[in-house]
């Protein structure tokens, strides 16, 4: 998932243990729902780069200091994310939920179901809209 910091977060990176080997940037959720984003990919991620007709692969690309699927985690702030029935028109404040599978973010979604709750749609005054990609806010605020 692509990700811009609308605003930025409030308090540095918490380290968390996740359920997968994940990299910067990607929405997660902890063992108990409270919602995340990586700053850093996991310490086991790895990372391919193509140089000319070759593709270098297993590049180690997680953060140093963290060991296998630990990473640190934004847990509030505004981040422009892909979510799945987002649109230009979509309201300020609209709940944002994760599908989790196996532990795993694997979308966001506007639909609840058995999602669990991510954050909600907040607009900064100047951000021009996308759709499909929504700011979402995380943290204490909701």
């Amino acid at each position: 998932m692509a990700l811009t910091t609308v605003f930025s977060p409030r308090k540095p990176a918490e380290p968390w243990t996740l359920a997968a080997t994940v990299g910067p940037d990607v929405p997660v959720i902890s063992i108990s729902d409270q919602p995340g984003i990586t700053s850093t990919g996991t310490g086991d991620f790895v990372k391919s780069t193509v140089l000319g007709p070759y593709t270098l692969s297993g590049i180690p690309a997680g953060s140093v200091g963290y060991a296998a699927k630990e990473a640190g985690i934004y847990v509030d702030g505004t981040f422009l994310l892909d979510v799945t029935g987002g649109l230009v028109t979509t309201p300020q404040n609209t709940s944002v939920y994760a599908v989790v599978a196996g532990g795993v973010v694997t979308s966001l979604t506007l639909t609840v179901g058995t999602n669990k709750l991510f954050g909600k749609v907040h607009y900064s005054k100047d951000l021009v809209r996308v759709a499909g990609k929504l700011p979402v806010q995380i943290g204490a605020n909701l």
